[in-house]
C-alpha cells in the first residue's frame, strides 16, 4: 500500500531540472507559474558550483505554463502530460541560449520565443531606418505593418493553424511585440485565430480557467464586431445612428477598484476614450468638467477610459477629476477601445439611462444638445 501511494504521489508531480553552464555560484534561479491571473513564484534555488538545479511542481489536468528566471533572463515552458523536463543552457543570454527536452510543446515554445526575439530586434532596426529617412508618418506606419503582417501570417500557418489543439498554439496566439498583443481581437482575421484555439480548448479542457478566459474574450470580441457593423464607425451621421446595447467594460480605477460600465445603468453616461498624457486632453477635460458641473446633479455620469501606457503619470493626471476614471488593462491593452472601434483619441459616446448607445462623437459639437434630450 505504501509503495502504491508513493507511486501515485510521484505521478501527480513533474520535475524541471538541468544545468546552467558558466553560472555564477550562488546565483538565484526562480521557478514561477504564468497563470491567467498573473505570475506566481513557486520556488527558488541558489545555483551550485556546477550550475545544476531541480524543481518540482504539481501536475494538473490541463496544460499549464511556467518559466525559469535568472537575472533578466527567462525560459518559458509548458507542462501537459509530461512528468520530467530537462534544460541545459548558459547563464549569459539564457533566454535564447538553451535546450529543453521531455516536452514537445516546450520545444515549440522555444522556437516561437527565438523567432519573436529576432523579429522584434529586426523591426526596431527597420523602424530607426525609416525615421532616419524622414518619411511621412503614414508611410512609416504602413511599412511596419507589412512586416508585422508577414510575421503574423508565418505564426498563423506554422503554429496556430498547424495544431490549434496544442498548448504551444495558445502561447503563439498571446505573444507580444513592443508590449502589445500581436494578434488583435478587433481584427477579423486575427479573431479567427482566437476562435480556432478557443474551440480546441473548449473541446479538450472545458473546465480550465484559461479556457474559460479565452472563451469569454472571443465572445466579447464577436459582440463588438456586431456592434461595429451596426455603428459603421464615426462616418455614420449621429442623428441616424442605430440604438444598440452597450458592450460592457470592467476596468480598475486609480485606487485599484474595479468599475463596471453596466453598473451605471439608470444614469446618462458619457463614455470617454482619451489619452490623458496628450496635450489635447487638457482642453478636452475642461469641456467635460463644464458638462459634469452643469449636469451631474441631473443624472450625468462620465466613465473615462485612459489609453495611457504610463500608469503613474495617468494616475497623477486623473487624481483631481471628479468622475469615474479607469485605465486599460495592461494584460489586454486597447481591448476596451477596440471593442468600440475607437481609432482616434479622444472619442466619446452618449449612453441613455437604459444602457442604450445613442451617439458617437470625435468633437464637442452637438454633445450638450443631445445630452439635454437624454436627461
Amino acid at each position: 500500500m505504501a509503495f502504491v501511494l508513493m507511486a501515485c504521489e510521484r505521478n501527480n508531480k513533474f520535475t524541471i531540472e538541468g544545468q546552467i553552464h558558466n553560472a555564477e555560484k550562488g546565483a538565484m534561479l526562480y521557478f514561477e507559474k504564468e497563470g491567467v491571473g498573473g505570475i506566481e513564484r513557486l520556488d527558488s534555488a541558489s545555483l551550485k558550483g556546477d550550475g545544476t538545479f531541480s524543481f518540482e511542481g504539481k501536475r494538473v489536468a490541463e496544460p499549464e505554463f511556467y518559466r525559469l528566471c535568472l537575472g533578466n533572463e527567462q525560459v518559458h515552458f509548458c507542462v501537459d502530460s509530461t512528468e520530467a523536463i530537462t534544460l541545459t543552457g548558459s547563464q549569459k543570454g539564457l533566454s535564447g541560449n538553451y535546450e529543453i527536452k521531455g516536452s514537445q510543446d516546450s520545444q515549440k515554445i522555444r522556437e516561437i520565443v527565438l523567432q519573436q526575439r529576432t523579429f522584434q530586434e529586426a523591426l526596431s532596426v527597420f523602424y530607426k531606418q525609416l525615421l532616419a529617412a524622414n518619411l511621412p508618418s503614414d508611410v512609416v506606419r504602413d511599412s511596419l505593418l507589412v512586416r508585422i503582417n508577414a510575421y503574423k501570417q508565418h505564426m498563423r500557418l506554422n503554429y496556430i493553424y498547424a495544431e490549434p489543439n496544442k498548448p504551444y498554439s495558445y502561447f503563439a496566439l498571446l505573444q507580444q511585440i513592443n508590449g502589445q498583443l500581436l494578434f488583435n481581437l478587433s481584427d477579423r482575421s486575427d479573431l479567427k485565430c482566437y476562435q480556432a484555439v478557443a474551440s480546441c480548448m473548449d473541446a479538450f479542457w472545458p473546465a480550465s480557467n484559461r479556457t474559460q478566459n479565452l472563451h469569454n474574450l472571443v465572445l466579447k470580441a464577436l459582440e463588438s464586431v456586431r456592434v461595429q457593423e451596426v455603428m459603421s464607425t464615426a462616418k455614420t451621421p449621429v442623428d441616424k445612428m442605430s440604438e444598440v446595447g452597450i458592450i460592457d467594460i470592467n476596468l480598475k480605477d486609480k485606487n485599484g477598484v474595479s468599475q463596471q460600465l453596466s453598473f451605471l445603468k439608470g444614469k446618462v453616461v458619457l463614455l470617454d476614450f482619451v489619452h490623458l498624457g496628450d496635450k489635447v486632453s487638457i482642453k478636452h477635460n475642461f469641456f467635460l468638467r463644464d458638462l459634469y458641473t452643469e449636469y451631474h446633479s441631473k443624472g450625468l455620469e462620465i466613465y473615462q477610459v485612459g489609453e495611457d501606457t504610463d500608469y503613474h503619470h495617468w494616475r497623477t493626471l486623473c487624481d483631481a477629476l471628479p468622475w469615474v476614471c479607469v485605465i486599460e488593462d495592461n494584460q489586454a491593452p486597447n481591448a476596451a477601445a477596440a471593442s468600440y472601434n475607437v481609432t482616434k483619441l479622444p472619442t466619446f459616446f452618449l449612453i441613455s439611462r437604459d444602457s442604450e448607445l445613442k451617439a458617437r462623437y470625435a468633437s464637442p459639437e452637438g454633445v450638450e444638445k443631445a445630452l439635454k434630450k437624454l436627461l
